[in-house]
């Protein structure tokens, strides 16, 4: 069901699947808005924009903000979001066209396969993944794109918001207390990290990492 969704939302036009910070939001939107603007208008250049689709996780927070970029260019957008989100009643971006919802247990907001595959990966075949920093899981669809040889695009330099990063901070401390367990600092740049590990340390100018191991 979800790949027939998939086949028949993306259909022949090359698709601009996005990752990045969520919940965490950014540091600097409006960073975000112009690498992104200049991202979009070099596709079109190339592609045109009625080729584009723009395929991201459905919700509104953070790296959401790029669905109404998309859409004030007139590209279509789709979003690939777990079926957690219809039972929390997450809010989703009004502009995101279609949604595709991948049916997952409870508290399981992964969007993968049966076979442990991606849904996010597997719509950029044929285009780009693209990541504006991000978590672990940027981090884990990066790598398989990587490995299936799909355009990558990483731009590590993106930090998430600190008041939100310290919101998530004080919440895991006080669930660590509650549960009598050590409270583990969380990464908030897992893609940073990433990328520095690829580059053996070095960062290189924006984007600081474009590995373009696909068309």
């Amino acid at each position: 069901m979800v790949e027939d969704d998939l086949r028949s939302s993306i259909g022949s036009k090359h698709p601009l699947v996005v990752a990045g910070f969520s919940g965490l939001g950014y540091a600097d939107p409006a960073h975000l808005d112009r690498q992104f603007r200049e991202i979009l208008n070099q596709k079109i250049k190339k592609h045109g924009r009625h080729n584009l689709i723009v395929v991201a996780g459905a919700t509104d927070e953070g790296i959401g903000r790029v669905y109404d970029l998309a859409r004030e260019e007139g590209i279509a957008t789709r979003g690939i979001v777990s079926s957690e989100a219809q039972r929390w009643g997450t809010k989703i971006s009004p502009s995101c066209q279609h949604v595709i919802y991948v049916k997952r247990p409870e508290d399981d907001w992964n969007v993968t396969s049966p076979e442990g595959d991606s849904y996010m990966v597997r719509a950029a075949l044929g285009g780009s993944f693209l990541a504006f920093g991000g978590g672990e899981v940027a981090v884990t669809e990066a790598t398989e794109a990587l490995n299936k040889g799909i355009r990558t695009e990483l731009f590590p330099e993106f930090e998430p918001d600190p008041k939100k990063v310290e919101a998530r901070r004080a919440k895991e401390k006080a669930k660590a207390l509650e549960k009598g367990t050590d409270y583990k600092d969380f990464n908030a740049t897992p893609l940073r990290d990433f990328v520095q590990q690829r580059s053996r340390g070095r960062l290189k100018s924006t984007p600081a990492v474009d590995w373009l191991t696909g068309c």
